[in-house]
């Protein structure tokens, strides 16, 4: 094999902003955060620009991961995207940094072809390279390769014109907070020194060791820090959405001829906005519930704007809690879904395996269980078509677990992690214990039994 065969193997597919793994993903509504996607790619497109780095920061379900799928696509389609990386706490080779530097290097390979020989040279020298440190990794497969091909006098010319930006979004999903410290201080110290200008688009939580790490001298000096607060206007964003979105929906929803024109009404707009208090997450999640042909359009609104009053009211998910407090309540098998969900939540590790059969045959449930547990569900967890044999049941956002996790936050929807652990490994046992099943598949069922699944205790 090659060096950039080799390459090809440690690379994490389903990162890339484009991954067919990501199917869907969450990008800016039409007409919204359209001064935050100007400034940014403002900021790409001045070549006398200081910083080398912007950080868009900002809650759970404040839209950053929308933004940086809409810039990565835009950057894409300009021919500015270098590379991308979205992280994600549920999806193995995306929540930790072992793939990062490797599945930069491949996609920097890709889009600059001057340095695809030095990389694959670095690994035939040193296939070893991949369990260096993060430090040595950014070294051999970007940095030098990249310093190389600029001081060629044969690909100088043609390297300045190629892609330059690198899109990474949700750093705090990944590694703990020591390690994100470290991938920044990696980035600060290594870019400074490429010759060939590479600037990177950053989105995270405001995580402490996030924040240390750009307040730092040396990372401060090279950043545009942009914050997703009220300052951005947000609610005129987000009502924008929904007045699409409820338009859209009531146009193809069977009960929608029967509303009237004016439907919802601009007090339940405006009740909506403000119940978001600027996190897109909100609306969004609003919008998933609404999008459900099995009872009246007027009646799941009712259900929306009757949420109960958060018990905190200083809290930036009070809201967010509320609207997740009713929508359990309107959970027809709570005590089976908050089993479902147990799953979903605790079994992050190779969780592409949870398709609605196999989920189904673990938890011991009658056929057609699950579809009916997750049709009331569907406004935050993805529930794959009844016809599609491999697409997984996943969490639509990280907003769920964490209120999940919280007592003070989700109240009597608690999930205890112990007890959950011991109830999911009690359903292993028993599952390994049956007799395969036939409609499951033989080879996949051998794939199941023999793999270690590290089943937490």
């Amino acid at each position: 094999m090659t060096g950039f065969e080799v390459l090809q193997c440690h690379v994490a597919q389903a990162a890339f902003h484009d991954s067919l793994e990501r199917s869907d993903p969450p990008r800016c509504h039409p007409q919204t955060r359209r001064a935050i996607l100007q400034k940014i790619m403002d900021w790409i497109s001045d070549p006398d620009n200081v910083e080398l780095f912007i950080w868009i920061f900002g809650p759970a379900g404040g839209g950053k991961t929308a933004i940086a799928q809409t810039i990565a696509e835009l950057c894409a389609a300009t021919g500015h995207l270098a590379a991308s990386f979205f992280f994600s706490r549920t999806v193995a080779g995306m929540k930790d940094f072992n793939q990062f530097i490797p599945t930069l290097a491949y996609q920097l390979a890709l889009h600059i072809p001057e340095i695809r020989e030095d990389i694959s040279l670095a690994i035939e020298n040193d296939p070893a390279v991949f369990s260096r440190a993060l430090a040595t990794q950014m070294q051999v497969l970007i940095l030098q390769p990249l310093n190389a091909a600029a001081n060629d006098p044969s690909k100088k010319q043609t390297i300045e014109y190629r892609k330059r930006v690198i899109v990474l979004d949700g750093l705090d999903e990944c590694g703990d907070g020591r390690s994100q410290r470290e991938v920044l201080d990696v980035l600060s110290a290594q870019v400074r020194l490429m010759e060939v200008p590479i600037i990177f688009l950053i989105t995270s939580r405001p995580e402490q060791q996030i924040r240390i790490a750009f307040s730092k001298p040396e990372l401060d000096c090279q950043t545009l820090a942009i914050a997703l607060d009220e300052n951005l206007n947000p609610d005129d964003d987000i009502q924008v959405y929904l007045e699409d979105e409820f338009w859209e929906i009531k146009m193809h929803h069977p009960s929608g001829h029967k509303l009237p024109v004016r439907w919802p009404s601009e007090d339940d707009i405006r009740q909506i906005v403000r119940k978001s208090s600027g996190q897109f997450i909100y609306a969004a999640t609003v919008m998933k519930f609404m999008d459900c042909h099995r009872q009246p359009l007027a009646k799941r609104l009712k259900i929306i704007l009757g949420a109960a009053a958060p018990s905190n009211n200083d809290s930036p998910f009070a809201e967010l809690d509320a609207l997740y407090q009713q929508l359990f309540l309107a959970i027809d098998d709570l005590e089976g879904a908050m089993d479902l969900l147990t799953l979903l939540v605790l079994q992050e590790r190779d969780s592409y395996y949870l398709t609605v059969d196999f989920s189904e045959n673990l938890l011991a449930y009658d056929q057609g269980d699950v579809l009916a547990m997750l049709s009331d569900m569907h406004a935050f967890i993805h529930v794959p078509k009844p016809d599609d044999l491999y697409d997984a049941i996943r969490i639509h956002h990280a907003s769920l677990p964490d209120f999940l996790f919280d007592r003070s936050r989700s109240g009597r929807f608690y999930i205890d992690s112990r007890t959950g652990h011991a109830n999911i490994t009690t359903h292993w046992i028993k599952f390994v214990q049956r007799p395969p099943l036939p409609d499951l598949g033989a080879s996949f069922y051998r794939f199941v039994h023999c793999r270690d699944w590290n089943i937490p205790l």
